[in-house]
């Protein structure tokens, strides 16, 4: 058992329709990492929504006495929510995430990570009572994949071959 719980942005309504937007970037010398993200939000009365992607790629680095440290780390994901006003009590909202990093390799572990692939789905449904009794109601249906490969075949000091896959 287990809880999946996607925390996103919430969209808002508005009286009328509207686009917002916002887009980072950045970049780190160390391990000559470069990462972005671009994020769209808005809606109207009715309908909202929330789309949201970035990627992050960070190379190996050199420590203080010129060794190369393995540190490569490639990512991308997106999310995306989607949301409808039925009334005034009730409302729908659509949710999905999907979030790959590939090559990760970890200093201080004895392997790196290969892949790791999540995808999330959500329906969500709100009901707020206008009077006394339930106040409100909230039911949530999800399903999550995820595909996680580690492996020793990339690290030149490994004493055996190792893969794992969850």
């Amino acid at each position: 058992s287990g809880l999946v719980n996607m925390v996103m942005k919430k969209p808002e309504n508005y009286s009328s329709f509207q686009i917002h937007s916002s887009m980072e970037t950045g970049y780190e010398s160390v391990s000559s990492g470069k990462r972005s993200r671009l994020s769209l939000w808005g809606g109207g009365s009715k309908i909202n929504f929330y789309v949201n992607g970035g990627t992050k790629n960070y190379s190996d680095y050199e420590d203080a006495k010129g060794t190369t440290v393995p540190a490569t780390y490639e990512a991308k994901d997106y999310s995306l929510r989607l949301g409808y006003r039925l009334n005034k009590t009730q409302r729908l909202q659509f949710s999905a995430r999907d979030s790959r990093h590939d090559n990760v390799s970890y200093p201080s572990l004895p392997m790196d990570a290969d892949k790791t692939n999540t995808r999330i789905y959500a329906l969500d449904y709100l009901y707020q009572a206008e009077r006394a009794g339930i106040s409100s109601l909230k039911l949530k249906i999800y399903r999550a994949n995820v595909e996680h490969v580690m492996s020793n075949l990339e690290r030149s000091d490994r004493s055996m071959d190792g893969v794992t896959d969850t």
